[in-house]
């Protein structure tokens, strides 16, 4: 665990010499997201960063463990507009590799006409450790969908638990009331 932890450290190290070099250079151009815009109120506030192992539609992507490699990181988070509220990826260019095939997933997804919006709350539930959450929406759910968040987030906090694949596709079904209108993106 310790020495999984330095690796992951040293990985999030040279990400932020990455972005750095980024801000003093005003190179911004090397930074990618896609927003999707909803007109809702937010009822979750989240922001969060990780090493997408899975796609959206179970496909390995690349493998956090492998020392030999550099991982690519993802950040996301919700953020509020002037219409209402967006979540928002992005990743450097050097992230690419592994994050535009994340976001291609995510775009099949959509294509075969699957609920967006409820892979994008998988992803927040199970890969954010930073967010908060509506005490009226929380309030309002039902003793079973709170208690599969509750099941997600143990699950994913268990270190000796390993990510499945399928993560992202399967489970908390219908608890999220969320509605994209918009997506905003610079992926050519």
């Amino acid at each position: 665990m310790v020495v999984g932890t330095k690796i992951g450290l040293d990985n999030l190290k040279r990400e932020k010499q990455h972005y750095d070099l980024t801000l003093i250079n005003s190179n911004f151009q090397e930074i990618n997201y896609v927003l999707f815009l909803s007109q809702q109120k937010p009822n979750l506030v989240f922001s969060g960063l990780f090493f997408p192992e899975y796609d959206f539609m179970g496909r390995l992507l690349q493998d956090p463990s492998d020392v030999n490699n550099q991982p690519d990181l993802l950040t996301f988070c919700s953020a509020n507009t002037e219409l209402g509220w967006g979540f928002l990826f992005a990743w450097h260019d050097n992230s690419s590799k592994s994050c535009s095939e994340f976001m291609k997933s995510l775009a099949t997804m959509a294509h075969e006409n699957h609920m967006i919006e409820e892979f994008m709350f998988r992803l927040v539930i199970s890969n954010c450790e930073n967010f908060a959450v509506s005490p009226k929406w929380w309030e309002s759910l039902s003793e079973n969908n709170r208690g599969a968040i509750e099941g997600r987030i143990s699950n994913m906090a268990d270190i000796f638990s390993l990510t499945q694949p399928n993560y992202l596709s399967e489970g908390m079904s219908e608890i999220c009331p969320w509605k994209f209108e918009n997506v905003i993106s610079n992926m050519g």
